[in-house]
């Protein structure tokens, strides 16, 4: 029996714009990329999918379970296979983070006693941390907000060298960036010049793997630091109160372009520095043609990660 071709489709709105060329022609709207899994792996994906549908996240273990599950279910020398299961368990191991984070900033008494357990010395709340560590979790603050997220490496330790070379680089590259952290929401917990470094990782994962299936997740990633580097967030701005490009992101912005202008990050960076020349250093409308032009999302409205 021939191998089942499993195509994926991304749309332009996800795939087209700062990987694409400034001017490239929406006949190119669609990337197809292409990967093989046997049908029996067909099988063993949607069955494993339906299990972590089956799982209850209101209770932390269910993220255990699911790697049991994941650790019974891949094939030595089966990448494609082990790449599939990993991504299906990401996007339950998220949506776990997510509903906890929603239930514990609904309940207000839990957060005090987070507040007054400076020292994490409460026996009450021992169970908690003990099902965050177990888990791969960990309790993030920023002011007097308290969240959670996973450890640094956790899921790259938990599915190990199974996974394709692509997918692993992707964990590493995230491991290295939630260590450090991203936001607090609306203004940049590391420099301009880390956003930079981190938007060339990200487009060289790209260029080095183009056709892995992990792609739309680094693309996230990418098209998000390209972002933030060209817009600021809301109380990290690019542009201060009066309009004025940050003083010191005009050297930044030229020395960057030089540097890396053999790249497409670069190449937009001069482009967008360019545009601000020919402005006066001033927010303009032809800074608001560039963003569209270029796929450039506005970061002071978006949903920021903050890890």
């Amino acid at each position: 029996m021939h191998p089942t071709t499993i195509t994926v489709l991304w749309l332009a709105a996800l795939l087209q714009g700062p990987l694409s060329q400034p001017h490239q022609d929406d006949s190119a709207a669609i990337a197809e990329i292409s990967y093989e899994l046997r049908p029996d792996s067909t099988t063993t994906a949607e069955n494993f999918r339906r299990y972590l549908d089956s799982l209850d996240n209101i209770d932390l273990n269910s993220i255990q379970n699911g790697l049991e599950q994941y650790n019974t279910l891949i094939v030595a020398g089966n990448s494609a296979l082990a790449d599939t299961l990993a991504d299906l368990f990401m996007t339950f191991f998220f949506a776990t983070i997510a509903f906890h984070n929603d239930r514990m900033w609904e309940n207000l008494p839990f957060v005090e006693q987070l507040h007054a357990d400076d020292g994490r010395k409460d026996p009450a709340l021992a169970p908690f941390y003990a099902a965050l560590e177990t888990n791969g979790l960990q309790l993030y603050s920023y002011g007097r907000i308290y969240y959670v997220d996973q450890q640094p490496e956790f899921l790259l330790h938990a599915f190990g060298p199974s996974l394709s070379a692509a997918f692993q680089n992707f964990l590493a590259l995230r491991a290295d960036e939630i260590r450090v952290g991203f936001s607090d929401h609306d203004s940049l917990v590391i420099s301009f010049e880390e956003v930079a470094e981190r938007t060339m990782k990200w487009e060289r994962h790209l260029v080095n793997y183009p056709h892995d299936m992990i792609y739309p997740r680094a693309h996230f990633y990418y098209v998000t630091y390209l972002s933030t580097l060209l817009t600021g967030l809301s109380q990290s701005p690019v542009f201060g109160d009066d309009g004025i490009l940050q003083l010191e992101l005009i050297r930044f912005y030229d020395d960057m372009a030089k540097r890396h202008s053999d790249t497409l990050s670069g190449q937009i960076v001069k482009a967008f520095f360019e545009s601000l020349v020919s402005a006066g250093f001033r927010w303009s409308p032809q800074v608001r043609e560039f963003y569209e032009l270029h796929g450039i999302r506005n970061m002071h409205k978006a949903q920021v990660p903050l890890r």
